[in-house]
């Protein structure tokens, strides 16, 4: 790492006092991860003697290695001094029980090794190669402590470098195949090539995609025989991770060293059916190439490489709205599935969206339980963040919002430290917070979607990304950019051939931004543009939906009753189906329909009705609507003096208990006054107060203060029976 001159100034005022022996030694623990004093100690005199034995020279301090010995012994213990210096002076720190060191800053330790020779450096790294334990730690000495090629080093640390793997550290695994392939010589071109190829595979684990790209290009470059030609370039393909576009050339020099092979077309089949699916945004021509892969897959006996094809061929079928889009999948969940760690493009996960896409939300969700836990166990931390951002989903749309709230937190922190698939966790949490957290924070999160989407091309979350922006903003009052943002989104859909008004949810909500923008023949377009095939693809929920924004349509045509009809039909269905923020929203578009026919109490029911269902969702920004809708009604309706029979004042909708309780509060009357007054316990009083803050679409005692204060001086008819 490159080291600020401040820190290097600062260490060395610390170190002003020590002498060349203490700088050797603070560098020899520069060179390693893990040092105490004993290990110092014997590298300190392992050097020695290697050098005494070897006939060495000096070592730069200006004595010779007999008589450098000779002052380590008269001087009793220079490492325990230089180490007691350097706690003192705040280099060094240690742990609790003062055995194991570490350098006070990660900087003073780059520092060092910055400012020795490169022969003191090599020389810090043999002296400690010869005295570590550990296997992986020696194997990195000893390939760092030369510079010339080796073959015994290099075997030595390609097996380290496996067992490290092993052991389930692959970025330890990839930096140590990396060392080993540059001590190989030149005359094994074949082991380097493959050495740089595990590193590759390695690095890919870790999720380290650049170290993963340069290592398979250099195997690139060494390949000596078709197999690891295309060994390496599907490697350089995987390394670009969701980056896919421009790699054309990448592919077809893979495809000309791949021949007839069937495993080796069977791969890149199917890496090219996913660039066309996330890159290209050409969902023929994913399903055409998928297709291929399964063939060549079952050519070849390749199994994994089978179910992944027939998976992905059956989710962008169901895109393009196929009859025969299930057929591949049903194909891949008969062949025998591979018991080790899971994958989020494997035909379980893939089920589970399927399943989500026909609102089958409990099979979806039970799917997705069992791949998460595989995945966490098997500490798969890249399969984990896509599988809680596919929960995420369900978890909304069967009105789970604190248990998505929960998900979309470790997506996040998931995929900061995996350093890969931001803009999809981003994506995940702006639904989870759209629906159970603040609308403000979901605006940013699906903004940021937006943009790594557009940055990295990925024509996959872009659309969704967009959906969800389009939502946000037109519940943020902001009509002309939702339709802005779900008319983009519709456009990528078109362009992808995608036909299943789901998977790419805009219709329903850019319907209903039209309306609200007061487009009606737009709206009234799109609607007709997709009834249809909702209905011939099954999407209930979808349909339903639409027929939310056909009401609301016909509202602002005059037709009142006819929308009020249409969205009581929307609502039991969605309630029937087991879809609570769709239900809610319904309720609420019938509460401003049943306002509009002067039906007060009707539309007051309606909007209390849709605050219990978000509540019990835990969907907060809807129920904080639900709310302002009431409040805003009472206020208006209030100042107007009614407008029909009924009385307009929302305190028609409590009881005459309820109303007792919240005229006492109205007037200052604590909880515990109210309670001693009606003989009622102070907890009654509490859970009584609750209900009226809903009914009365408030969230507190201050609130229920001001609306009895704006409303003492009207009337107010007797409350409800």
């Amino acid at each position: 790492m490159p080291v600020p001159a401040r820190i290097r100034d600062g260490l060395a005022k610390r170190l002003s006092g020590t002498g060349p022996d203490g700088r050797s030694v603070l560098l020899t623990a520069a060179c390693t991860r893990r040092f105490t004093v004993g290990l110092l100690r014997c590298a300190a005199t392992a050097g020695t003697v290697r050098q005494l034995l070897g006939g060495g020279a000096a070592d730069g301090t200006g004595a010779a290695p007999g008589a450098r010995l000779a002052r380590l012994s008269a001087d009793g213990d220079p490492v325990s001094r230089t180490v007691e210096n350097a706690l003192a002076a705040g280099v060094l720190v240690a742990d609790e029980g003062g055995v194991r060191l570490r350098f006070a800053h990660p900087l003073f330790a780059c520092a060092l090794y910055a400012g020795a020779t490169a022969a003191e450096r090599l020389d810090a790294h043999a002296r400690l190669g010869a005295v570590t334990a550990d296997r992986a730690e020696r194997a990195r000495h000893l390939a760092l402590s030369g510079t010339e090629p080796d073959e015994g080093v290099a075997a030595f640390v390609t097996a380290a470098a496996e067992e490290i793997a092993r052991r389930g550290a692959p970025d330890a695994a990839a930096a140590l195949a990396r060392l080993a392939a540059a001590r190989t010589p030149a005359r094994f071109t074949g082991r380097r090539c493959e050495r740089l190829l595990a590193g590759a595979g390695h690095a890919y684990a870790a999720a380290d995609h650049e170290l993963c790209r340069e290592l398979a290009l250099a195997a690139a470059a060494d390949a000596d025989t078709p197999g690891r030609h295309v060994r390496a370039r599907i490697l350089v393909i995987t390394a670009a991770d969701q980056a896919l576009s421009g790699l054309d050339e990448v592919f077809a020099e893979a495809f000309a060293h791949a021949g007839d092979a069937p495993h080796d077309r069977a791969h890149l089949h199917y890496l090219r059916a996913c660039k066309a699916h996330i890159a290209d945004g050409d969902t023929a021509v994913t399903w055409a190439e998928a297709d291929r892969a399964a063939t060549q897959a079952r050519r070849g006996g390749d199994r994994t490489t089978e179910v992944l094809a027939l998976a992905l061929q059956a989710f962008v079928g169901t895109l393009l709205g196929r009859t025969d889009a299930t057929e591949p999948l049903v194909r891949a969940l008969a062949l025998p599935q591979d018991t080790g760690p899971t994958c989020h493009n494997g035909p379980r996960a893939i089920k589970a969206r399927l399943d989500f896409f026909a609102d089958r939300l409990t099979e979806a969700s039970d799917e997705l339980d069992g791949l998460l836990h595989r995945a966490k166990t098997a500490d798969d931390a890249e399969d984990t963040v896509f599988l809680l951002c596919a929960a995420i989903d369900v978890e909304v749309r069967a009105g789970r919002c604190g248990r998505a709230m929960a998900a979309a937190r470790e997506a996040l922190c998931r995929a900061r430290e995996l350093g890969a698939h931001l803009g999809q966790a981003c994506y995940a949490a702006a639904v989870a917070e759209a629906a159970g957290g603040d609308l403000n924070r979901a605006a940013a999160l699906a903004h940021e979607s937006v943009r790594v989407a557009d940055a990295e091309r990925d024509l996959i979350y872009l659309p969704l990304a967009l959906c969800l922006l389009g939502q946000v903003r037109m519940r943020a009052g902001d009509a002309a950019a939702a339709v802005d943002c779900l008319s983009r989104a519709r456009a990528i859909a078109r362009r992808r051939g995608i036909v299943d008004p789901v998977p790419v949810p805009w219709p329903s909500d850019l319907a209903e931004a039209l309306i609200a923008a007061g487009e009606h023949e737009r709206a009234a377009a799109v609607i007709d543009e997709v009834r249809d095939t909702t209905l011939r693809l099954g999407r209930t929920g979808a349909a339903m939906s639409l027929l939310r924004a056909e009401a609301l349509l016909r509202a602002g045509s005059g037709d009142l009753a006819g929308a009020v009809s249409d969205l009581r039909e929307a609502a039991e269905r969605h309630q029937s189906l087991g879809l609570p923020l769709e239900h809610g929203r319904d309720l609420l578009a019938l509460g401003a329909v049943e306002r509009r026919r002067r039906h007060v109490t009707a539309a007051l029911t309606c909007w209390q009705d849709a605050a219990a269902v978000f509540e019990r969702a835990e969907a907060r920004p809807w129920l904080d609507g639900a709310r302002a809708a009431m409040h805003r009604f009472a206020h208006v309706e209030d100042a107007a003096g009614g407008g029909d029979a009924t009385p307009a004042v929302p305190w028609r909708s409590l009881t005459p208990a309820e109303d007792r309780v919240a005229r006492m509060a109205g007037d200052g009357a604590t909880n515990r006054e109210i309670a001693a007054r009606l003989f009622l316990s102070a907890k009654t009083i509490e859970s009584t107060l609750t209900r009226v803050y809903r009914k009365l679409g408030i969230r507190s005692r201050a609130e229920l203060v001001g609306l009895f204060r704006h409303t003492a001086d009207e009337p107010r008819s007797a409350p409800r029976r």
